[in-house]
């Protein structure tokens, strides 16, 4: 969770970099980043809600220009991976409004502006059924695999 004292410092380079050092740290080293969660409330799960606001900050992903501008600071990474499910039907969610795409956080802030990356993803419908949690395994290792 975002205290109020972060929000304060949030556009604070430094401050805001010494609080989660070691893993901007790793983010600012990394070639690629694999992602996999399950879908909550059509989105990520507030932990990793957490981490992507507390970690991919100003002056860390992306930087912010005077006018107003945005611009991707995250040349190292040339690849994301993304590996979800969702617990409902594939229906319920179209209706819901994803279409069955990643929560479009991954496709449309500063992981993606800027870069030419190549983004690997797998989706699953209810994965709590035995033979769709098997699919969707070997569908993962498929894609990764050529990865």
């Amino acid at each position: 969770m975002m205290t109020r004292q972060d929000r304060i410092d949030y556009h604070e380079v430094g401050i805001n970099r010494s609080r989660v050092g070691p893993y901007v740290d790793r983010l600012l080293a990394a070639e690629a980043l694999v992602f996999s969660f399950p879908v909550w409330n059509m989105g990520f799960p507030a932990i990793l809600k957490g981490f992507v606001d507390k970690v991919f900050l100003p002056g860390v992903s992306f930087k912010l220009e005077p006018n107003g501008d945005y611009r991707s600071t995250l040349h190292n990474v040339k690849r994301i991976g993304v590996a979800c499910t969702y617990g409902g039907a594939r229906l319920h969610t179209f209706l819901m409004g994803t279409r069955a795409k990643v929560p479009h956080t991954l496709d449309a802030t500063h992981l993606r502006a800027g870069h030419a990356l190549r983004l690997r993803r797998a989706l699953r419908h209810e994965p709590h059924h035995a033979e769709r949690r098997a699919a969707f395994l070997k569908e993962v290792e498929a894609k990764f695999s050529q990865w």
